[in-house]
This record gives C-alpha cells, structure tokens and sequence, in this order.
C-alpha cells in the first residue's frame, strides 16, 4: 500500500495510472473533517430534500484522506491483484493568484480522525494540493488575461514603466545589497539558454527581482519566472528562475506556459480524480452518497442547486458506480447480511454461503496483507471492494452453469450499477443516477401538531389501534411526523379516528395535506433543529429503525 504525500505524488503518479488501466474495478473511501448526523433523521425527506441538507455539510466540510483500491483479476491465479494507495489531500493554498481557503472542521470528527490514525501533521504539512476543475478553468483563463495585458502595457508604455521601476529599485535602500548580488547573478547570462535561480526568497524580494530583470535585463532578452523548488516538503519554498531566451521567442508567452506549468502542478490529487472518471471503471462504494457529493463538489465542480441538476452531474464525473449498502440491503444478499455496516459486511461475506475471495497484494502494496486499519480510507476502500467481488462470485454462483468470475460489466452486474444507497428514507432505500427514482409512498405517514409535554409514548398511543408498530420522526418540540408500519385502514379514516380520540389540543393531518398546507404557507428559514428533524429534549425522542424494501430487479 502506498501512503500518499506531496512528496511521493509525482513519482506514485504513474503506478496510479496503470493500475486504473488495468483494474476491473476500483473501490473509493472518503474520510471528512465534519459528518452532521441528524440531517438523514428525517425519513419523511424525499430524495430533493436530503440533497439540500446534505449540499450545505459537503460544500462545509472537506475531504482529507481518499482511499483508491483497484481490483484486476488473474484468471491465471484466479485471484485479484489489490493495489490500495491511501491519499492524504488537503487545499492548495500558496500561489498568488489562488485566494485563501476556509477549512472547516468538527472538533468531534478530527478527534475520531486522529483516534484511528489520522496524522494531522502530516494532512496538513505534507497533504497532497488539489484545486477543483472549476477552479482550474478560472485561473487558467484569469492567467491568460493577465499576460495579455502585460504584455499590452509593456508594448503601450514600455520605456515609462522601465524608467519608474528603475527609480524604485535606485530608491530602495533597505534592500540594495540582495540588489547588487542579483545584479552580479544576472551579469552571469551570456548565452541564449544560460540561466540564474534565486532560492530561498520571500514574497517580497521576488517582487524586487522581478522588477530588477523588467528594469535593466528585458531588452536583452532575459525573462523571470517563479517555480516550485525541487524540495516539496514545503510548498511555501519558491525558486525564481531568470533565463535568457532568444531574440525570436516570446517572453511573454514564456512566462505565460510557465504560469500554466504552475497552475497544472497545483491540480494535485485532483488528476486522480479525472483519471478514474475518464477511465469510465466502475467505481465502488459503501454508504457513498456523501463521499459522491464531496468528491464532485470538492474535485469537480460546486454542487447545483438542484436535485435534478445534482444527478445529472454527478453520472457525467461517474458514469458507473456501484454501492455495497445497496447490495447488502438487497436480496439475495440480504439475508445472509444481518448488518449493513462496512465492517460487519466485511466479515460476513469471508463466511458460508459466499465463496472464498483470493486476493495478492504486490510488493509495495501489501501494508493491509499484514495489519488493518479501519477508518483509514485506503483499508476502507481495501474492504469495500473486497466485499463487492465477494458479492459477485455469489452472483456468480446462482447462474447456469456457475461463473468462477463475474467482470464488473458482466449484464449480471447491472441492475445494482447507478444505485446509491440513501438512509433512513421512508420507503425508499437508493437514489438512482441513471434514471427516476423510485416512487416513495406516504400514505401510511401523519403529521401531529401537540403540546410541548407530550413525549414519543403519547404519539405512539394514539396510533396503536391502527398499525403494529409506529416511527416517530420529531419535527420541532410540538410536531413530528408518524409513520405506521403494516397500516390496518385507510389513511382518511386512520385520521378521522386519531383525531376524535386526541385531545383538543392535537391536530391529525395526513401527510398529503401536510403538503398541501405547506405550500400555502410563506417559507420562511428554518431553524437548524427543524432543518434536521432533531429534537430538542432528548429524552423525549425514541430511536426508531426501519426495514428496507427489497430491490426489484426485472
């Protein structure tokens, strides 16, 4: 396994690039610097509704840690090749034409982070850059214009602009010996092609060097640009570099490529991103909608304001994914899964009825061969996909005659391709990226309005003559919504008859007239408990579980 640095990105660069090349598929992990856990306690949301509370905590947080495991299979061995690399990526924030980041955090989640391994030293010295590709395509257009310009100016008001910056550097006294030594360096470029660096100056004295060459050496064809120093354990160490071009290259254009040649080195972890999506693999998570969201917002481009604008984006970045939770929620899967959870899925499919999975780790990657590490995204992504090729060979197995290996694009694979898994929604257990969502029924859900004394038990009360088991999703400290499991009448008299034996200081509405209510009303903004459908007492709210409905697949 490689763990991934600043340090090691450009030389790990091109093992990435094969292995994705190769694989059959790769699995993704995401670890985030905040997690807000009651956004999906609301499961009267429909799939728009979740997006606008999970869009504000993707585009609040950041992802800091990316796990990539990649799956080729060796029909030789009969076994898969596992390359797990471990990305430690944190926002680029040292170059003058990129403005300062806002990095945001929950204290809760960095505590977790650092109790499971997380060096957050080494995240934030050492981190891997990125700029999202909206970002790039901004910069890069703004780098453009703004060597057009120069280049403008110098030929409109060249001798003025040479004169006045000569004055400068004449008038600078506090810095006149750096002057004179950068004087002598520069005296040094005879040649077409000689060239001088300067290291180890700050913001300022580049500043000064850049002005000495525009001042006494431009007309000789001498041009200075600023690069990365070779040492990239800091990114703050730039070197400025001056160099002598020839009478016919363009110094203008020179420095505009090495601007750009800047700008590319800045898009970090970024080109790991648009690899795997132009690669067109399938991708493989579990529980992925979170890490589809911050991936695209964080890498790609800010999330949409709408749901539907959201999907649409989303499959164009991924054009295939598959979710793990989504398969292990699914017959005939599960039956044999009793917990969904990455961890306990991990363990379940190493045993009987799923067959045996042989994985090889090469030499450089076989950190997860002897230890594990949960909740480091490269073990997170290692499990993931482990899992899923465990899940395949059962596929496999169920078919005549059985396969010993089921290809990631094999038609068997389909129904579960484009399907993330969404929780605690009502009856609805995944979003689909490819095509319409299926429909959600509330009929079987009320919305109460009650006195501030009343706890779940008084709800729950109410509804007992009607259903065998009721869901007490709290709104605000006087309403919530009621979901009747197996409803034993229609909703209409369900209401009517909750209503007559409520007190009058309850109002029983179904949850289509909810609707229709709520449409009629002036919005107004929510609080950040009613956003989340969180109670404010706690004592007064009972955990509720739900079962998921099994997935059709025609």
């Amino acid at each position: 396994m490689v763990d991934v640095t600043r340090e090691n990105f450009s030389s790990v660069w091109a093992e990435v690039e094969r292995a994705v090349a190769r694989c059959d598929f790769l699995a993704l992990d995401c670890e985030f610097t905040g997690l807000d856990h009651s956004i999906a306690r609301n499961s009267t949301d429909d799939p728009a509704d979740r997006y606008t509370r999970l869009r504000h905590d993707a585009a609040t947080y950041h992802i800091v840690q990316v796990g990539v495991a990649t799956f080729e299979y060796s029909e030789a061995e009969s076994q898969y090749v596992v390359r797990p690399f471990n990305f430690y990526v944190f926002p680029f924030h040292e170059a003058s034409f990129y403005p300062e980041c806002t990095f945001s955090s929950l204290a809760s989640s960095l505590a977790f982070l650092a109790g499971n391994g997380l060096d957050l030293n080494k995240l934030v010295s050492h981190g891997v850059p990125y700029l999202s590709l909206a970002e790039y395509d901004r910069i890069k257009e703004h780098i453009e214009q703004e060597c057009t310009r120069a280049k403008q100016e110098r030929e409109e008001s060249g001798e003025a602009l040479r004169k006045r910056e000569e004055q400068e550097l004449l008038d600078d006294k506090n810095n006149s010996d750096l002057i004179q030594s950068a004087r002598a360096k520069l005296n040094q470029l005879k040649a077409v092609g000689d060239s001088v660096s300067f290291p180890d100056l700050n913001a300022f004295q580049r500043r000064l060097v850049y002005k000495l060459v525009s001042a006494h050496y431009a007309s000789n064809d001498v041009i200075a640009v600023t690069r990365s120093a070779e040492d990239q354990s800091d990114v703050r160490k730039k070197v400025v570099l001056c160099k002598k071009l020839s009478p016919e290259e363009d110094p203008f254009a020179y420095a505009r490529n090495e601007k750009l040649a800047l700008l590319d080195e800045c898009l970090g972890f970024t080109k790991v991103v648009k690899l795997i999506s132009e690669s067109k693999k399938l991708v493989v998570g579990h529980n992925m909608l979170l890490d589809t969201l911050h991936l695209v917002h964080q890498f790609f481009h800010p999330l949409p304001d709408t749901y539907a604008e959201f999907k649409l984006l989303a499959a164009s970045c991924f054009p295939r994914v598959a979710d793990t939770k989504v398969l292990c929620s699914t017959n005939p899967f599960k039956e044999h899964i009793s917990r969904s959870s990455l961890e306990n899925m991990f363990r379940s499919v190493a045993l009987k009825p799923f067959k045996k999975i042989v994985t090889f780790f090469p030499k450089g990657y076989d950190k997860y061969a002897k230890t594990r590490q949960c909740h480091e995204a490269g073990f997170d992504a290692y499990m993931t996909g482990f899992s899923f090729a465990a899940m395949l060979k059962y596929l496999g197995s169920m078919v005549k005659p059985p396969k010993q290996f089921v290809s990631s694009s094999s038609p068997i694979v389909e129904p579960f391709v484009n399907k993330i898994f969404i929780m605690n929604m009502c009856d609805i257990y995944y979003i689909d990226l490819a095509n319409d969502d299926p429909t959600s029924n509330k009929s079987n859900v009320f919305y109460l309005e009650f006195p501030d004394t009343w706890k779940s038990s008084n709800i729950i009360e109410l509804f007992k003559p009607f259903t065998s088991f009721s869901y007490v999703n709290w709104k605000s400290n006087t309403s919530a919504f009621v979901r009747l499991k197996e409803m034993t009448s229609p909703a209409d008299v369900v209401r009517k008859s909750v209503q007559t034996a409520a007190p009058d200081s309850v109002s029983v509405s179904t949850y289509e007239e909810y609707c229709a209510a709520s449409k009629s009303v002036p919005k107004r903004t929510a609080t950040p408990t009613e956003e989340n459908g969180c109670k404010q007492n706690p004592e007064k709210r009972q955990k509720t579980e739900f079962e998921v409905p099994e997935f059709e697949t025609h």
